[in-house]
C-alpha cells in the first residue's frame, strides 16, 4: 500500500517500486499474486504534480494472462480515474473484489456506498449508489460500470486500444466533489483495496 501525504510543505512516499512486483508471465493455469500498487494523494497545492510523479514508478500496465491477478493496495478516492496498471482484454472476464472504508465528506462507507436517492442522478454513474466503488475502461465513462463489494464483469469486445484499455477505478460521486473526498487509515477500516482477477 502506498499513502502520499501532502501537506502544504511536506510530501513523503515510499518508492512504488519496492511494493509492486511485474506481473507473472508464466503460471497462467492459476493466480499470480504480483504485489500491491497504489498511489493517494490526500491534499495539498502540489498534489497533481506529486501523483504524476508516483504514476510514472508503477509497474507497466500491461494485460493480464487468465488466471493473473493483481491487487491494488489502496484506491484514492479523490481520483476520478485511479489507474490500475491492469490492461482490459476485448471480450475477457474479470472478477474484482473490494475491502476496506473510505469517506465521502463525514461519511464513512464501504466499496458498496451509501443510498440517498435524491442525490443520485447527479452522480458520475446516475442513479446508483452514492460512493459505490465504479470502474471504467481508460479515463472515459463510455465504459463505465459499477463494481461493490464484488462484481464479475465481461470487458466489451470494441474497445479503443492500448492505454486507452487500462482499468480505472473510482467511486461514484458527483463530478465537482471529488475534493471532499478521503482514504482512511487501517485504524479507521482503512483503506479501499480492490483484487482484480482475470477468469476468462
Amino acid at each position: 500500500m502506498i499513502i502520499i501525504n501532502v501537506a502544504p510543505s511536506i510530501a513523503m512516499a515510499a518508492p512504488l517500486s519496492a511494493m509492486a512486483a511485474p506481473l507473472s508471465d508464466s503460471g497462467q493455469d492459476k493466480p499470480f499474486d504480483p504485489g500491491q500498487v497504489g498511489v493517494c494523494i490526500q491534499s495539498g497545492p502540489d498534489a497533481g504534480k506529486l501523483l504524476e510523479a508516483a504514476r510514472k514508478q508503477l509497474p507497466s500496465a500491461r494485460e493480464l494472462g487468465v488466471g493473473e491477478w493483481r491487487v491494488i493496495g489502496e484506491v484514492c478516492p479523490r481520483e476520478k480515474f485511479f489507474p490500475t496498471s491492469v490492461l482490459v482484454s476485448p471480450g475477457a472476464t474479470y472478477e474484482i473484489s473490494a475491502v476496506g472504508l473510505w469517506k465521502d465528506q463525514w461519511i464513512r462507507t464501504g466499496p458498496e456506498g451509501w443510498w440517498f436517492l435524491p442525490f443520485q442522478p447527479f452522480n458520475r454513474i446516475p442513479w446508483r449508489r452514492m460512493f459505490v466503488l465504479s470502474g471504467s475502461v481508460g479515463p472515459s465513462l463510455d465504459h463505465a460500470f459499477v463494481i461493490g463489494r464484488q462484481t464479475t464483469w465481461r470487458a466489451p469486445m470494441l474497445l479503443p486500444g492500448g492505454m486507452r484499455n487500462e482499468l480505472q477505478l473510482f467511486p461514484n460521486d458527483w463530478g465537482s466533489k471529488y475534493n471532499n473526498n478521503r482514504s482512511l487509515p487501517a485504524s479507521q477500516g482503512g483503506p479501499m483495496r480492490v483484487t482484480i482477477l482475470r477468469k476468462a
